[in-house]
């Protein structure tokens, strides 16, 4: 299953028992650190905007990112020492994390771990009934590299591909509202026409063979529809580019904050031409991690029909990556 990861931040809502709003902001969401030194400490900070406290505890993991963009976390505390590893987070306030590596310090390629911060929750009122508490856990992408290490994105492959992809909200109420209106539209113009019928009948002095009968127009809402929980969610069509990204070099890249230069042919024979800013290229694949020897496969909707072997395409990471 194709699933981009926005390796910076993820949210897990579980539905238990009841909360107040609770929100946090983490910064920063992605940090660099050397395998030994000054360099292999960084601080995290924990700004609380919620108006309960709320306890965290910090899991270190190790993080490996497939081809298609699952992420699989397995535990990695040997590898770092994290200072607290757990805390009552009082309302409106902050707290720092001081995290150190003390992993092999002699590592030849960059390694990607996750600071795990998770909320615990709260304990369950057994009398409690209908009620939701909102867990959210947020992931730190950490990452430690050697000293000289460098990145070298490599477009491999790309292939014109047409995928369904699930309609947004908003996308669902305007069909809705566009149906409802058909159908409300539908039923007046029969109503119109038994009128006309009905007059022209009384005019001409005849007695129509069945009287026309009054349709009931509903006034329809269309958020008022009635859905099967177990309906396939509606989906849409979406034309674009398939193109497998790799890294030949020793330390990871983010590739949904680079600058994708893109040219190519259209299959009408136009020239194409077009470059993706890194806000324009993290829309279609969020931050798109790719570590070193690893290969990724990127979807970007294209409305252009382009030849897919015609397409070159460069990615410009920024400095510090």
């Amino acid at each position: 299953m194709f699933r981009p990861i926005w390796a910076a931040f993820s949210a897990l809502a579980l539905l238990l028992t009841p909360s107040a709003a609770m929100a946090a902001r983490v910064s920063p969401m992605i940090a660099d650190l050397e395998p030994d030194g000054r360099g292999a400490v960084t601080r995290i900070e924990m700004v609380s905007d919620a108006n309960n406290d709320i306890a965290y505890e910090v899991l270190m993991m190790r993080g490996d990112i497939s081809t298609e963009g699952e992420l699989e976390l397995t535990p990695a505390e040997e590898d770092f020492l994290v200072f607290p590893t757990q805390v009552l987070l009082k309302s409106k306030s902050r707290q720092v994390f001081r995290v150190q590596y003390v992993g092999d310090p002699d590592i030849a390629t960059s390694e990607i771990y996750y600071m795990s911060i998770r909320q615990l929750p709260v304990e369950i009122d057994a009398e409690a009934q209908s009620q939701v508490q909102v867990v959210i856990n947020y992931n730190v992408l950490m990452n430690v590299f050697p000293e000289g290490a460098r990145s070298e994105p490599v477009v491999r492959e790309v292939s014109s591909v047409t995928r369904e992809v699930p309609l947004l909200q908003s996308e669902i109420n305007e069909l809705e509202a566009q149906r409802a209106a058909e159908e409300q539209a539908a039923l007046e113009a029969e109503q119109d026409a038994r009128d006309a019928a009905l007059t022209a009948a009384e005019n001409d002095g005849s007695t129509p063979a069945t009287p026309p009968a009054t349709i009931e127009i509903p006034t329809t809402d269309a958020t008022e529809t009635e859905e099967d929980p177990d309906a396939p969610p509606p989906t849409r069509a979406e034309k674009g580019l398939e193109v497998l990204v790799g890294n030949d070099g020793n330390r990871y890249f983010l590739a949904g904050l680079s600058t994708w230069r893109m040219t190519g042919t259209r299959t009408d024979g136009e020239p194409f031409e077009a470059t993706f800013t890194p806000e324009q290229i993290a829309r279609f694949i969020g931050a798109g991690v790719v570590a070193p020897g690893k290969d990724r496969l990127f979807f970007v909707p294209m409305d252009a029909e382009l030849d897919p072997a015609s397409v070159t395409i460069e990615i410009d990471t920024p400095v510090e990556q």
